[in-house]
């Protein structure tokens, strides 16, 4: 995220989700979302999401606190593990973050600090370096 290149990227992948850009994986996705929601009813957003975009071959991505936190951890650019771009992007997408949060993810610099923000019953709050990535913290009320 921050300054570079990766920034452009998650606005781009998320807008491609957005628009069609992988049909077969949001339509999947959403699906199997929408069948755990008529069989779960308390399934929160957060658990269905991570259903959703993260297997047993991705890192850096935990639920926590009874489904009601989600922790991703991204790579950077001396830490090679933790969630890809597109593991990122699906989930904000399947949470449907405003395009003004996704916006403030991705402009924060390392010297900004800790930031945070909120829509609908979510709050996440995140920081970003260059070195270690994202690190954002997702909560559902």
């Amino acid at each position: 995220m921050g300054a570079g290149g990766g920034a452009v990227v998650l606005l781009a992948v998320v807008a491609g989700l957005a628009i069609g850009g992988d049909d077969e994986a949001v339509a999947s996705s959403t699906s199997e979302s929408s069948a755990t929601e008529v069989a779960v009813t308390d399934t929160t957003a957060l658990a269905a999401a991570y259903d959703a975009w993260v297997d047993d071959t991705t890192t850096g991505v935990t639920l926590a606190d009874d489904d009601h936190t989600l922790v991703i951890d991204t790579q950077g650019d001396d830490d090679y593990e933790g969630a890809d771009i597109e593991t990122l992007a699906g989930i904000l997408y399947q949470l449907d973050v405003p395009t003004r949060v996704v916006t403030l993810i991705e402009s924060t610099r390392a010297l900004d600090g800790m930031q945070s923000d909120t829509w609908d019953e979510f709050t996440a709050t995140w920081s970003y370096h260059p070195d270690d990535g994202l690190e954002i913290v997702i909560v559902e009320d």
